[in-house]
């Protein structure tokens, strides 16, 4: 094998063995798989926007269909700040540059009127307490700030709907 420095005098290097200089646009970019790459692509995102690879960590799969990334959540509170449309263009581009081509971004969530009305209807105090501390953005906040949970002590519940 033959390696080869352009940076060298073009009198050591032989004109057969130098590597053009190609512009960047036409440099091939290997293609990236969705499902493949996906732990990478999580990387990538906490390096830029480590919020939001938080909560892109929560995910129950990941798959694309003719260029739309489809991600699943168990659970509709997994995904609702990803839902602002924001956040959701944050996402978009962020896979765009990443995976090396243009992407629209769907989030699935699995029965999601039976996992909401589950996760705000509970009756007992334990339950409740174990529903928050579980919480992806109470766990989310813990991660980003390094934090933990001390007390857990639920209200009223007037402001959920």
């Amino acid at each position: 094998m033959v390696t080869v420095d352009n940076n060298l005098a073009p009198e050591v290097v032989p004109a057969a063995l130098r590597v053009p200089d190609l512009p960047a646009e036409n440099v091939p970019v290997a293609r990236r798989e969705v499902k493949d790459d996906w732990d990478n692509f999580l990387e990538f995102v906490d390096s830029r926007k480590k919020w939001i690879a938080q909560a892109l960590k929560r995910n129950s799969g990941v798959m694309e269909e003719n260029g739309l990334l489809i991600i699943k959540f168990d659970e509709i509170t997994d995904c609702l700040l990803l839902q602002d449309a924001e956040h959701l263009k944050s996402v978009a581009e962020l896979a765009q540059e990443f995976f090396h081509r243009p992407m629209k971004i769907r989030y699935d969530v699995k029965e999601a009127n039976q996992a909401e009305s589950e996760y705000y209807s509970s009756d007992n105090l334990l339950e409740d307490r174990r529903a928050l501390a579980n919480d992806s953005l109470v766990q989310m906040a813990t991660e980003v700030f390094g934090g933990q949970v001390v007390a857990i002590r639920p209200g009223s519940r007037r402001g959920i709907s």
